[in-house]
């Protein structure tokens, strides 16, 4: 068992600063596929560049705010509420737009070798 607080844990960069988040489980914690599950932001305005994950899902669940992803080139509208499943090998960048940071939950889940890419 392992319980933390997310209040008690330190704020750290994420994608060389472009996004801020406080990683409440990190690889190795939990038994299952789970990776890591972290609290970020992307700063009104800012944008985390393109990257792609080979071995994992992302999914991101925006709690606050107003922004963009951009999957494979495609640019797909976030906001309060949204979930989105990013899938292994898929190109994605986050951006902050409006008036305030982009917030969300962020999950990477490890893909089991015989799953390929679902969406």
């Amino acid at each position: 068992m392992k319980k933390v607080n997310f209040f008690s844990l330190p704020e750290e960069p994420s994608h060389d600063g472009s996004a801020q988040k406080r990683v409440l489980i990190k690889k190795g914690d939990a038994l299952s596929s789970l990776i890591f599950l972290n609290d970020a932001y992307i700063k009104k305005g800012s944008l985390v560049p393109a990257h792609v994950h080979d071995d994992m899902e992302e999914i991101f669940y925006v709690q606050e705010g107003e922004g963009f992803i951009i999957l494979d080139g495609k640019k797909e509208k976030l906001s309060a509420g949204d979930c989105m499943i990013v899938s292994p090998g898929v190109s994605h960048s986050l951006a902050s737009e409006g008036d305030a940071a982009l917030h969300f939950i962020c999950f990477g889940v490890k893909v089991r070798d015989e799953v390929s890419n679902v969406y």
